[in-house]
């Protein structure tokens, strides 16, 4: 809620952050909450854009919530490994692909621009109404040759630093097929890459074996978006 010994506390900050990765959540943002955090501890919360700037420079990742704490530490603590902040999305809805988009934009993150040499692998595997641009929209109809081709060609593009990989569940989607091919694509890379396959039923099992191979799986697209922007600002 509050800091009682700035300097000590920074001090502490940056030996901690050069050991392990350090999360952080501090509450009190806005006027109403440090209001709030006065009178429950007396604590007086200062100014949060100095507190922020503060703790970046320390190299410490900050989150807004509980839900981002947990997907920021399972982040972290996974294989994935910081490379850079632009992302491609992979998508077989328009509409997932468009959300990941805007949280993206929230979070300052920005698009990939993907290369002519990803562009042609593209054009060779998919169908010619594909969305020639990132999102890649591989189509509703989208199978699993479609998912590899597209994870590795994002992958071997060096302009692109992580990829998000969406599926929708559709009625001739097969989500287990879909899911070992983005297995067979990731493997041999460095890159992060994020799953979110959405729905419950027909996709739980494909979630579990995404999980299983180390590929951290979302069933909507901003927290998958946000869980890379914690990767990237780390």
């Amino acid at each position: 809620e509050g800091i009682r010994d700035a300097r000590r506390f920074m001090s502490s900050l940056r030996v901690a952050a050069r050991a392990k990765p350090v999360i952080l959540m501090k509450v009190g943002r806005h006027p109403a909450g440090s209001r709030a955090a006065v009178s429950h501890t007396g604590a007086i919360v200062g100014l949060d854009d100095v507190f922020d700037a503060a703790v970046r420079r320390a190299g410490v990742v900050r989150v807004r919530s509980v839900g981002e704490l947990v997907a920021a530490s399972q982040a972290l603590a996974s294989r994935i490994h910081p490379a850079g902040r632009r992302l491609a999305v992979i998508t077989n809805g328009g509409g997932p692909g468009v959300m990941a988009a805007d949280r993206a934009g929230d979070l300052g993150l920005p698009l990939a621009s993907l290369s002519a040499a990803t562009l042609e692998a593209m054009r060779v595997a998919l169908p010619v109404n594909w969305s020639h641009g990132n999102p890649v929209d591989l189509i509703g109809d989208a199978d699993s040759a479609r998912y590899r081709a597209a994870v590795t060609a994002c992958l071997a593009d060096p302009g692109v630093d992580g990829v998000l990989v969406i599926l929708a569940p559709q009625a001739i989607t097969d989500a287990g097929d879909a899911a070992r091919a983005v297995i067979e694509a990731v493997a041999g890379s460095a890159k992060p890459v994020i799953a979110c396959w959405m729905g419950e039923a027909s996709v739980a099992a494909a979630r579990t074996v995404l999980a299983a191979a180390g590929i951290p799986v979302f069933r909507t697209p901003e927290p998958a978006v946000q869980m890379f922007a914690h990767i990237s600002s780390f």
